[in-house]
Parts: C-alpha cells; structure tokens; sequence
C-alpha cells in the first residue's frame, strides 16, 4: 500500500501507525503526527490504520538560535 510520508511517497507494510512510527522515528525523540492534515494524539497512535493514500506528516522541534 502507498503512503506520502512527509511529502514523499513510501509503500508501506503494515496499516498500524504504532508500527510504521516505530520503523521510521526515534521512539525517544520528542515528534508530532499529523494524518492527513489533522493532529494525532501519542494515545491514538496504537488505534489508527493506515489507508491507501494517505498523508502522514511526523514533525520534529528544531532547536536553535
């Protein structure tokens, strides 16, 4: 099945966001999801499933100056 993941396009194996987030973002990292346009709670993450052209944006902080 294929995805955009932050502006690309990936095909992706399994539907469960907790799954695809976890092959592809530092569990440790501070990040936020937005699926298609819309935020996604950290406590959703296990319920959501992916669907064919979806949009998955993970947004990290930057830090700096």
């Amino acid at each position: 099945m294929k995805i955009r993941f932050n502006g690309e396009q990936v095909l992706i194996e399994s539907q469960q966001l907790a799954d695809f987030l976890l092959s592809r973002v530092d569990p440790n990292q501070a990040f936020a999801v937005a699926l298609n346009g819309d935020f996604v709670a950290k406590q959703n993450y296990a319920t959501i499933t992916l669907s064919e052209g979806d949009e998955l944006d993970v947004l990290i902080p930057m830090q700096g100056g």
